[in-house]
């Protein structure tokens, strides 16, 4: 939620988002867009009004912004519209209800596997996310940290397992149970 108000004037509360596909592929969903940023202002730096999506690895053949278009009339999360034709919409939304989907066709042979990538991300895609997804959207480098990741983890997991009859109790204590210092 933010607010716009003139001096004197009470706050009026905005919640406007906009959902589209940029030219480099990548799903933009963006809260206030609606609103001027003023230098120096709260809106100017607030890299969490907006975020993004995409897939490497294969090709966008579609998209949805609009949770409704998605979803379908009379539809929830249980049982959308989209998967169910096998077809995105391609909408766009331009009002609170957004969303975020990607679709590929992939056609694969008996046996056959094929990897595909989604990235998500904060920041507004045309600028944070095309320079991430550049940097990280490929196959082999997100292995890479996916790879250091659980390396990273791992060392600092495995210095002490404890063991007792209760599951959760050693869930709790081996993972997270430990100190991040």
């Amino acid at each position: 939620m933010g607010y716009v108000s003139g001096p004197g004037q009470p706050a009026i509360f905005i919640f406007i988002t906009r959902g589209e596909l940029t030219e480099d592929n990548l799903l933009r969903i963006a809260i206030q867009d609606n609103l001027t940023p003023e230098a120096g202002g709260f809106f100017v730096h607030d890299i969490a009004r907006h975020c993004w999506m995409g897939l490497a690895g294969a090709t966008v053949d579609g998209f949805d912004t609009s949770r409704e278009s998605f979803l379908g009339p009379y539809r929830g999360y249980h049982n959308p519209t989209v998967p169910e034709n096998g077809q995105c919409t391609n909408s766009r939304v331009y009002g609170d209800n957004a969303c975020g989907s990607l679709q590929t066709n992939l056609i694969l042979k008996a046996g056959e596997s094929r990897e595909v990538l989604v990235l998500l991300g904060i920041g507004d895609a045309r600028s944070t996310g095309k320079s991430t997804f550049a940097e990280f959207g490929s196959l082999e480098r997100a292995g890479a940290e996916l790879k250091k990741l659980k390396e990273y983890w791992h060392a600092r997991l495995g210095s002490l397992v404890v063991e007792t009859p209760d599951e959760e109790l050693n869930h709790t204590l081996n993972v997270w149970g430990r100190t991040t210092a």
